[in-house]
């Protein structure tokens, strides 16, 4: 038997206990019932229609789906606008919780950002949105090829981004078209970049295949890691026009 209490934990650790029984425990008497663990899936979704104005303001709607051990359902429960504040490059003027659960929250959120872009000799760079708990969080970056030791983190997990960027008529898009797949024994990275006149689609995935990695695995890990925290595709590139 697992006591999960509602106070501390921002995840719910319940979801990757297949197979045990989970006691919930709150003020409410009502709610202290037993459930069944799931073996869930750890994922989040990620969708977005974003317009760049003349004045390089950002704004749009996009919508998420988070499942499993990442769904910060502790957090939502004593706070719904927290779920506006679970990306990284982004400004959410307003959120809405459609959905919440010990096992999944999807949400919609309206975005309005003012200043998302750095300058270098008038070339405008926006970074894309990043769920702050994901991978991120992890610091994996900082596993290298000549690691002695196996690799143990705390659950595998899915991350999926899919955006359409409206750029106006007075710029120009200079992030190049491209398709990158990488698929091994430690996961699979996919990313795609599409530019017709002035939309630009991006679709970002990355998806470990499980928690744990032998020694003579890290070099399969660390080329996904490589290539999902490329900055070339992390972020939009443009120019005003002449």
């Amino acid at each position: 038997v697992y006591l999960s209490v509602t106070s501390v934990p921002k995840q719910n650790k319940a979801l990757n206990m297949g197979g045990k029984m989970i006691i919930p425990l709150d003020a409410a008497v009502e709610t202290m019932r037993g459930k069944e663990g799931e073996n869930a899936k750890n994922s989040l979704s990620f969708k977005a229609e974003l317009e760049v104005s003349d004045s390089l303001t950002i704004s749009g709607t996009a919508s998420v789906k988070i499942k499993g051990y990442i769904n910060p359902y502790y957090s939502l429960v004593e706070d719904s606008a927290y779920v506006g504040r679970l990306f990284s490059h982004t400004d959410i003027k307003e959120s809405t919780l459609n959905k919440l659960s010990g096992r999944e929250c999807e949400a919609e959120f309206e975005i309005l950002s003012y200043n998302p872009y750095q300058e270098f000799g008038g070339v405008f760079m926006i970074d894309m949105p990043v769920f702050k708990n994901g991978f991120d969080a992890w610091q994996l970056d900082n596993i290298y090829l000549n690691r002695e030791s196996a690799v143990k983190l705390d659950y595998p997990i899915s991350e999926s981004y899919t955006m359409i960027y409206t750029l106006p008529e007075s710029c120009s898009v200079l992030t190049p078209p491209m398709l990158f797949e990488a698929k091994n024994d430690a996961g699979e990275v996919v990313v795609e970049i599409e530019v017709k006149n002035n939309a630009v689609f991006v679709h970002r995935s990355f998806e470990l295949a499980r928690d744990q990695f032998g020694v003579h695995e890290i070099g399969m890990l660390v080329q996904l890691i490589q290539a999902w925290n490329n900055p070339k595709w992390r972020e939009l590139v443009m120019k005003r026009n002449p």
